[in-house]
C-alpha cells in the first residue's frame, strides 16, 4: 500500500483522546463544547483514513460500500456525520445545557437547530461512546478481513509469504536487505519468522479494542515454547 495504516490507528487514537477529554470536562462547559467538537471531527477522520489507506487494496471498495450501507442505515452515524458538516461549514456546535449535581454525573444534550432537527436522544458522552464504539468495531474489521494487507504481524507469516510464492529469505531481503538475516544456528524457520515480527511494531490500538469492543486484533501464534533451544555457558 501506498499510505501505512497507523494513519487510521492514529486517527482513531485521537479520537479516543478527546472522547477521554470530554469525559474529564465536567462543569466547564466550554471545554466541553470543544472537545465534542474535537471528537466529532477526529472521529469523522477515520473513515476518510481507511478509505485514503485501503483504497489500492483488492475487494476493499466492495467491502467498504456494504460497511458504508451499516452507518448510513445508523442513527448515530448520520448523526455525526452530518454535526461534522456543520460544525465545518457553518461553525455551529450542538452542545447545550446540562444537569449535574454533587452526587450526580454532569451530563450535556445536543440541541436541535434547523440544520439538524434530529438529535441524539443520549446525552452527549453516551452519544460519542457509542459512535467511538462503531468505528473501532469498523477499524477492528479491517483487521480481520484485511489483515495481511495491513498489519506487519500478519503479513510476515510463512503461511502469507507462501500464498505469494515467496520464502522467509524475501521477507528478510525486503525488510532488512539481508537474507539469512534472522538464520540462527539451532533456530527453527517458526522463530525466524517470530524474530521478524517482534522488530516490527504491528497493530498499535490494540489497547482501543479490548477497551471498547473487547477483543484483540488477530496475530498470528508464535513458535511452540516447549522447543526452545536450551543455551548453555
Amino acid at each position: 500500500m501506498a499510505r501505512s495504516f497507523s494513519l487510521v490507528d492514529q486517527k482513531l487514537a485521537e479520537a479516543d483522546f478527546f472522547l477521554k477529554k470530554l469525559k474529564e470536562a465536567g462543569f466547564d462547559f466550554f471545554a466541553t463544547r470543544c472537545y465534542a467538537s474535537a471528537f466529532t471531527t477526529a472521529a469523522r477522520s477515520v473513515t476518510y483514513a481507511i478509505q485514503a489507506v485501503m483504497k489500492p487494496v483488492p475487494g476493499f471498495k466492495d467491502w467498504y460500500t456494504q460497511r458504508q450501507k451499516e452507518l448510513q442505515a445508523d442513527p448515530t452515524a448520520r448523526f455525526f456525520h452530518l454535526l461534522r458538516t456543520i460544525s465545518h461549514h457553518v461553525g455551529d456546535n450542538l452542545v447545550s445545557g446540562g444537569s449535574g449535581g454533587p452526587n450526580q454525573p454532569t451530563r450535556y444534550w445536543f440541541m436541535p437547530t434547523k440544520d439538524l432537527p434530529e438529535v441524539p436522544q443520549e446525552d452527549v458522552v453516551t452519544a460519542c461512546e457509542q459512535y467511538m464504539v462503531m468505528l473501532v468495531d469498523l477499524v477492528y474489521r479491517c483487521y480481520t478481513d484485511f489483515g495481511p494487507e495491513i498489519n506487519s504481524h500478519q503479513h510476515y507469516t510463512a503461511e502469507h509469504f507462501a500464498k505469494l510464492g515467496k520464502t522467509i529469505e524475501d521477507a528478510e531481503e525486503e525488510l532488512f536487505g539481508v537474507r539469512g538475516w534472522t538464520e540462527v544456528p539451532g533456530y527453527s524457520e517458526d522463530y525466524r519468522w517470530q524474530a521478524i515480527r517482534d522488530s516490527l511494531v504491528g497493530c498499535e490500538i490494540d489497547h482501543l479494542f479490548m477497551e471498547y469492543i473487547g477483543k484483540e486484533a488477530p496475530r498470528p501464534a508464535g513458535p511452540d515454547q516447549t522447543n526452545v533451544p536450551i543455551q548453555c555457558d
